[in-house]
C-alpha cells in the first residue's frame, strides 16, 4: 500500500471535499480494516466508526475495482463507475448536498451515499469516506460477490466465485473418480569440494507416481479407494534405479503398488505384503494427504488467481499462499513431530529440529496451480488439476547432526521440482470394498 501513496496522494485530493461534517469524524482512533479481492488483500486501511456506521475510504475500493478490470471516475459528488469494458466518462449530479455521493453504474444514477471526509492516516490526504454496507451495495450492483463482516471486505469476481463454487461440488460429489501423475526430481547441488570427494555417489533421484482414486458410498458410509504405483530411479553409478523392500522389478524401478481404503473413519493399507487396519485414522488420512494431493486444496490458499474462459470451460492460474498451506498441513506436520519425538533410531534430529526444518521447508517453496472448470450434471465441477512445486533449500538449514554436520563441505543446497496432473469425472460407480480386507472390515 506505501507504494501507492505518492503516486496517488493526487487521487486522494480529488476525493476530498471541504466539508464541516468532516471535523466531527476525524475525533475517535481509527480503526484498521482489510480490503480483500479473489483471495488477495489490496489494502489495509483505516475505518472511521461514527453514529453505529463504520466507514471506508472509497479510493482503495476504487484501487480493487480497477484490478478487477472495471473502471471508476470522481468528479465532484459524483462516483461514475463501468463494468462494461468501455472507458468510464466522468459525470456529475447537479444538486447533491456536500455530505452526500451520487453513484452512476453503466450509465444508470443508481445511488446516492452519504459520506464523510477526513484525512487518510496512510497517505495524510483529505479523503471521501463511505459506509461499508453502501459500498457492499454498490459492488453488489457490479455484480461482484461480497461478504462484510463489519470491519472488513472479501470480494469475488464471478469467474473467481465460480472457482470456489466448483471445488466445494467437487468435494460434496457423492461419486468421483481420480486419475493423474506425480513426477519428482531431487537435486543435490554440490560444492567444487564435494564434486570431488562424492564422484559416482548418487547426486539426484527421480520419482513418479501413476495414481488412480475412487470415492462413493458403501453401506451409507462415505468410501475412498485409492491406488499408487510408485517408481524411483537416480543417477548413481552401479543402477539405475533404487530397490526398495519388496520390489518385484528393481530393474525397472517399479514398486510395489499402494493401496488405500477407507470407509467412515477406519483405514486400511495395503503395501504390497496385504491389507491392513490402521488404528490411527486420523494420522493415516493426514499421510494419505501429504501421498496423494486430491481437490482438498482449500480454496482460500489461492492466490493471484487469474481465469480464461473459453465456450463451457474455465482455466484457472493461481499460486498457493506459504502460510495458508502451513495452516492446512499442520496436523500433517504435527503427527510426523511426534512420530520425531518417540522414535529410538540414532538419527539425533529433535523434535524441534524436525519442526524448524519442515517450517524452513514450506518458507522455500514456490507453487503454482491450474485448474480446469466444467458443466457436469448441471453444476460447476473441477474437472482437472495441474500443479508444480519448486523448492531450493539451503543445507545449512537443515539441523545439525553426527550424520549430518559435514554436509555443508560437500551440498550447498537441495533443489526439489515436482509435477502433478489430475483429472476428475463424476460418474455413479458402485465401490465395491477389497475382498481380502482382514475379519471384521468393511463388508
Amino acid at each position: 500500500m506505501k507504494k501507492w501513496i505518492p503516486s496517488f496522494a493526487t487521487a486522494l485530493t480529488v476525493l476530498a471535499v471541504s466539508s464541516p461534517v468532516a471535523l466531527a469524524a476525524t475525533t475517535s482512533k481509527p480503526t484498521t480494516g482489510t480490503l480483500v479481492l479473489n483471495n488477495d488483500t489490496i489494502a489495509t486501511p483505516s475505518l472511521i466508526k461514527k453514529d453505529g456506521q463504520t466507514y471506508t475510504p472509497a479510493w482503495y475500493v476504487m484501487q480493487a475495482l480497477k484490478s478487477a478490470g472495471i473502471q471508476s471516475a470522481w468528479k465532484g459528488n459524483t462516483w461514475t463507475i463501468s463494468s462494461t469494458g468501455s472507458p468510464v466518462v466522468a459525470k456529475k449530479v447537479a444538486n447533491i448536498p456536500d455530505n452526500q455521493v451520487a453513484v452512476i453504474i453503466n450509465g444508470h444514477s443508481a445511488l446516492k451515499l452519504p459520506k464523510l471526509v477526513a484525512v487518510d492516516p496512510a497517505s495524510h490526504q483529505r479523503t471521501t469516506y463511505l459506509r461499508l454496507t453502501d459500498l457492499t451495495t454498490v459492488l453488489q450492483k457490479l455484480g461482484l460477490q461480497v461478504d462484510n463482516d463489519g470491519l472488513s471486505l472479501q470480494v469475488q469476481t464471478p469467474l473467481v466465485h465460480t472457482l470456489e463454487s466448483a471445488m466445494e461440488n467437487a468435494q460434496a460429489a457423492p461419486n468421483s473418480q481420480l486419475t493423474g501423475t506425480m513426477t519428482e526430481h531431487i537435486q543435490f547441488n554440490l560444492t567444487p569440494k564435494g564434486q570431488t570427494d562424492l564422484q559416482g555417489a548418487l547426486s539426484s533421484l527421480d520419482m513418479s507416481m501413476n495414481m488412480t482414486a475412487q470415492t462413493g458410498t458403501v453401506d451409507g458410509e462415505k468410501a475412498t479407494y485409492i491406488s499408487i504405483q510408485p517408481a524411483l530411479s537416480s543417477d548413481g553409478d552401479n543402477s539405475s534405479t533404487i530397490p526398495l523392500a519388496g520390489d518385484t522389478d528393481s530393474s525397472s524401478g517399479s514398486l510395489p503398488t499402494i493401496q488405500e481404503y477407507i470407509q467412515g473413519t477406519k483405514v486400511w493399507v495395503n503395501e504390497g505384503q496385504g491389507w491392513q487396519e490402521e488404528t490411527s485414522a486420523e494420522q493415516t488420512l493426514a499421510e494419505l494427504e501429504s501421498e496423494l494431493p486430491t481437490n482438498d486444496v482449500d480454496f482460500t490458499a489461492l492466490r493471484n488467481i487469474h481465469a480464461t474462459k473459453s465456450g463451457d470451460t474455465t482455466t484457472y492460474t493461481a499460486t498457493l499462499d506459504n502460510t495458508a498451506i502451513q495452516k492446512m498441513l499442520s496436523p500433517i506436520m504435527d503427527a510426523i513431530t511426534a512420530e520425531a519425538s518417540s522414535d529410538t533410531d540414532d538419527s539425533g534430529i529433535t523434535p524441534n529440529q524436525l519442526a524448524q526444518l519442515i517450517d524452513t521447508v514450506l518458507k522455500n517453496m514456490k507453487e503454482t496451480v491450474q485448474f480446469t472448470v466444467q458443466p457436469v450434471n448441471g453444476e460447476d465441477q473441477l474437472t482437472a488439476e495441474n500443479m508444480t512445486l519448486d523448492m531450493n533449500l539451503p543445507t545449512k538449514s537443515i539441523p545439525s547432526t553426527d550424520s549430518t554436520n559435514d554436509i555443508t563441505k560437500d551440498v550447498t543446497s537441495i533443489s526439489l521440482h515436482e509435477t502433478m496432473k489430475v483429472s476428475y469425472t463424476y460418474q455413479d460407480v458402485t465401490i465395491t470394498p477389497p475382498a481380502d480386507l482382514p475379519t471384521g472390515g468393511a463388508q
